[in-house]
């Protein structure tokens, strides 16, 4: 009777060892993944940011053309140097 109480002890002591272990694992993921989530909200949030200034300002919507597209004003000169 003492052997299989042994035994059965310490089937249970690996069993729960082993679900500590994957328990762990998995919380360090949910922290990495919940970093990644908030990172990810940020970059969403300034995003959506710009895009509001982009949609609601035509000075942004003048800036961003000239910068992104190369457009310039009629009679403007635009001067273009090698980094």
């Amino acid at each position: 009777m003492a052997v299989a109480l042994a035994c059965a002890c310490a089937v249970f002591g690996v069993v729960l060892t082993q679900s500590w272990r994957e328990y762990n694992a998995f919380n360090e993921r949910r922290v990495s993944a919940d970093a990644h989530l908030q990172a990810l909200q940020q970059q969403n949030a300034e995003q959506q940011t710009y895009l509001t200034e982009l949609l609601n300002n035509p000075d942004m919507i003048e800036r961003a053309t000239r910068e992104r597209l190369g457009y310039s004003r009629e009679g403007e000169l635009i001067f273009k140097f090698r980094e």
